[in-house]
């Protein structure tokens, strides 16, 4: 029997990708909906509060639901696991098995505790949560392929009536002003976003002391739209709460908090300062002066916070700083240091768009976006609000650093690539993808063509123009520039000479939308397709012939390459709720960890500093991490 089992599984395995995905996701939908074992007895669950990735809030009383990202693609699972791990780290005590299911071609095993159930997506449901819920779960997935097995932990906090002082991301709040014993007073959330979520999780809750210490919970809005209220306040539509009469205090601090599991948005607060005024116009004026007082001060100090403060903390904790945890075995450790983005860093507004990161002077940072081109020194302070470039902003697609570190190269949609080097500032023509009109002599002196055109000679392709589009740019470790363009699907390689750049090209077999650079005369390449594989290129020196080498087990949804230290950095679309990943693998394509666990959004990394700092950024943040030692590293 135990041979059949092995047979099935690997008879499963075998299948074609697609097959074995729509036949496990089948199964798995069939076998968790249609068995009342599974989803009934929790009756209607409700999302916990997501406050990151792997922390939830959990209110007492409440069948209420926990996710995990090792879960989040579910279409070659096999078996999957959810434990409760020991209160105690390293002790003698052996985590508690809730959930085991398991899958096969020919059905499904299901067990769990009285008290707990999987959720279709294989979330975790805890039924009349209880304060010994509290505690660290881990979830364990099993694949098909087992490169591909998952484990994360998850952080519990049980929630009876106060809500906690770590609210998650602050976000900016209001103030109001209302008559003392004014009936039905409806209050909005400050955060604008929760009327276009999907199945929010809504806490309202008041202060009963300082700013920073836990709040009284008045109202409850949870996923399922169930909603609990206390102490005569009630939920109006668009989840605005309706305050009581109040007729003794001079003030009321409000908190808003808001999370969404459907839309992975982590826990959001803001505050509401209710002032209490009463009738008399002498109350009105004080409480005119009181404001406008109020006004001038935070104006002025908000003038002083931008031009003196860099690095921004919000009450005891920095919930903006939040970012994907970076694994590097156990030589090296990434910690998240600050942030560039909004109300990150006092560089006066957000990125729109960002393109590129780039270093130059080593530890100098570049940022490319449709405004234009931001610079900043190693703390991370502005140099310039935005850098004027020639061509407007939205012309350039992408930006590197050459070899030296002194240069950065700005690669424009027409096919021009300018060099940008500082102090003091400039911007030069480097070279171009376009055909100048050169003397055929110099031509021939200077530009050694791996391919002509066919039916051409080098004097009539001289003073011809082309129309060019160009991708992306890449410079290997000799200082060759390689340019792609989509046009003609070649790739254009610029030597920097005394005489400007000699130029020689290549033809792709698919259009080179992504390059990086590697060791002379060697780039990587991709199409930009999901599901096409990344292909390594080693070009000689008046060679017309190219090696193209698989980079083995490459991701199948690449979106950006990054080369350093002979290790290959690949940006991987998860294709899971806007997710990637970063997979680090060896210049000879053997792949090595996963460097970045998914994470909304993420588009590009950019080591600097020596390789001591590191830069994610997506369309709109760049995170910044410094390198420290690990505490486990075996010297």
């Amino acid at each position: 029997m135990e041979h059949k089992q092995q047979q099935r599984t690997e008879d499963k395995r075998n299948l074609p990708v697609s097959v074995s995905s729509i036949i496990s996701h089948c199964l798995i939908v069939t076998l968790l909906v249609c068995s009342p074992r599974i989803i009934n007895g929790a009756d209607r669950f409700k999302d916990g509060v997501l406050v990151t990735d792997s922390r939830f809030y959990l209110q007492q009383g409440r069948s209420q639901r926990i996710s995990c990202t090792s879960l989040n693609d579910t279409s070659d699972v096999v078996v999957v696991f959810w434990y409760k791990l020991p209160q105690v780290p390293d002790g003698d005590f052996e985590p508690d098995l809730l959930v085991r299911f398991t899958l096969d071609l020919h059905g499904g095993n299901y067990s769990a505790g009285p008290r707990y159930q999987l959720a279709p997506d294989m979330s975790l449901i805890i039924k009349s949560v209880v304060g010994e819920d509290a505690g660290r779960y881990q979830c364990q997935k099993v694949s098909s392929t087992q490169a591909d097995n998952r484990e994360n932990e998850v952080e519990v906090v049980v929630l009876d009536e106060e809500f906690p002082a770590a609210r998650g991301v602050v976000r900016e709040g209001r103030n109001i002003t209302i008559k003392r014993n004014q009936q039905e007073f409806e209050i909005s959330c400050p955060i604008e976003e929760v009327s276009n979520l999907r199945q929010p999780t809504v806490y309202w809750s008041t202060e009963t002391s300082g700013l920073d210490e836990p709040t009284e919970i008045v109202a409850q809005m949870f996923s399922d739209e169930e909603t609990y209220t206390t102490n005569d306040y009630r939920f109006a539509s668009s989840n605005n709460l309706i305050l009581p009469a109040v007729n003794s205090e001079n003030s009321v601090g409000l908190w808003c908090h808001v999370s969404s599991s459907l839309d992975h948005l982590f826990l959001q607060s803001a505050r509401v300062s209710v002032n209490i005024q009463d009738e008399s116009y002498v109350g009105l004026i004080v409480g005119v002066l009181v404001a406008v007082t109020v006004v001038l001060i935070i104006l002025v100090f908000l003038v002083c916070w931008k031009r003196d403060r860099v690095k921004r903390t919000f009450f005891k904790e920095d919930v903006h700083l939040q970012g994907p945890s970076i694994s590097s075995g156990n030589q090296d450790e990434w910690t998240l240091e600050t942030y560039l983005g909004p109300k990150g860093n006092n560089f006066g507004g957000k990125f729109s768009s960002l393109k590129s990161v780039a270093s130059f002077n080593k530890s100098f940072l570049a940022v490319l976006d449709d405004n234009g081109l931001h610079t900043f020194s190693p703390d991370l302070t502005r140099l310039d609000h935005v850098t004027k470039l020639k061509a407007s902003p939205e012309n350039y697609v992408t930006m590197v650093t050459h070899t030296d570190g002194l240069l950065l190269l700005l690669g424009a949609k027409n096919g021009d690539v300018t060099s940008v080097s500082f102090k003091p500032f400039s911007e030069k023509l480097f070279c171009s993808l376009s055909e100048e009109k050169t003397d055929p002599d110099e031509k021939n002196e200077d530009s050694d063509s791996i391919k002509e055109p066919k039916g051409t000679s080098s004097e009539s392709a001289a003073l011809t123009m082309v129309s060019h589009e160009l991708t992306d740019l890449a410079v290997d470790a000799n200082g060759d520039v390689y340019a792609g363009d989509n046009s003609n699907h070649t790739v254009t390689i610029f030597t920097p000479g005394q005489k400007g750049c000699s130029k020689r090209s290549f033809e792709l077999d698919f259009p080179p939308k992504i390059l990086a650079g590697g060791s002379e005369g060697e780039i990587f390449a991709h199409n930009g397709d999901h599901g096409s594989p990344i292909k390594r290129i080693k070009v000689n020196d008046k060679n017309v012939e190219t090696v193209f080498l698989d980079v083995k087990n490459s991701p199948v949804n690449p979106v950006n390459v990054l080369v350093d230290n002979s290790h290959v950095f690949i940006v991987s679309d998860t294709k899971v709720n806007g997710q990637m990943e970063i997979l680090q693998y060896d210049n000879k394509g053997n792949f090595l960890r996963p460097f970045v666990k998914p994470w909304l959004g993420i588009q590009g990394m950019c080591m600097f500093a020596s390789g001591e700092r590191l830069a994610l950024f997506d369309h709109s943040i760049v995170r910044i991490y410094r390198k420290q030692l690990a505490k486990n590293r075996v010297v």
